[in-house]
Parts: C-alpha cells; structure tokens; sequence
C-alpha cells in the first residue's frame, strides 16, 4: 500500500505565531483578504481542553450582511449535544452587545436544525429565507442542489 503523503503534520512555535498573528491582524481589521471584516476569535475551553471557537465580525459588508452574519461558531464533533453551542453564542452575543453591536444578524443552514435552535435560545427571530444558487455554493454543487439560508437576528 502507498503512502499518503498529500497532508503533513506539523506544529511548531512559528506555525503558532503565524497564526496568533493572524487573528491579532483580524481583530485590528489589519491585512485582511479581499471580502474579509474585522472579526475576533474567542475559544471555549474547559481545563486544557478545546471544546469550540467562535468569530465575532465587528461589522458587516454587503456581501457578509447578505450571507454570513456577525457571529460564526463550531463545537468540536465529540462535545455536541451538551448545550456548549448555545453557552458560546450567549457569551459571543454579550460581547458583541459590550462592543456596542445591538442588532446581530446571525445565520445557519436551514437544514441545520442544532444551528437554529441555538440561535432561537439565544433570542433569534427569524427574519429572512435566501436562496444560494449552487455556483455560489460550492459544497452544495456537489450535491447538485442549492442551499437554503436562514436568516436570524438577535436584538
């Protein structure tokens, strides 16, 4: 059998400090990719243990207001199904509000059921349905339908 050699695994203090770097840059809104806002990226950890992370956008674009929202978030796979995904949101939403955001705009597939009713726990209204097109959806061109997009905001 041949060797997979497509991925390496490396981490080294350089490597950490690209990527501290990195979000250092995106909270000052510094170096950012064409699209890209000011965000800043909070981890929930519990002891030494990374149990998810989650990206607040200190404002919005067009195209992120569109699709996207204010707060992005993921809870490791082994840790889901324990309300971690609701505490991270609510602690997200209260510091966006201490920074001054008062109407979030928070978005979630509309078949991911977890996703919206994290967002309702956490005051979500809904308040919009968009269509992706598959072209601008490149995971559901793959499934060779589009993606239906809920729009929710939290006051």
């Amino acid at each position: 059998m041949k060797s997979a050699t497509r991925f390496r695994l490396i981490l080294t203090t350089v490597i950490l400090a690209q990527c501290s770097k990195k979000i250092s840059d995106f909270a000052r809104g510094q170096n950012l990719p064409a699209g890209y806002v000011a965000s800043e990226t909070y981890w929930l950890v519990e002891g030494d243990e990374l149990l998810g992370v989650a990206n607040l956008r200190l404002t919005l674009n067009d195209n992120i207001r569109y699709c996207g929202g204010h707060i992005g978030l993921g809870i490791r796979p082994c840790f889901r199904g324990k309300g971690l995904g609701v505490e991270l949101l609510a602690q997200t939403i209260a510091l966006a509000k201490g920074k001054g955001i008062n109407e979030l705009h928070i978005h979630c597939y509309k078949h991911n059921l977890a996703s919206a009713k994290m967002i309702i726990a956490n005051g979500g209204v809904l308040d919009s349905e968009i269509e992706l097109d598959t072209q601008s959806n490149e995971k559901n061109q793959q499934d060779n339908a589009a993606a239906i997009i809920q729009r929710y905001r939290v006051s």
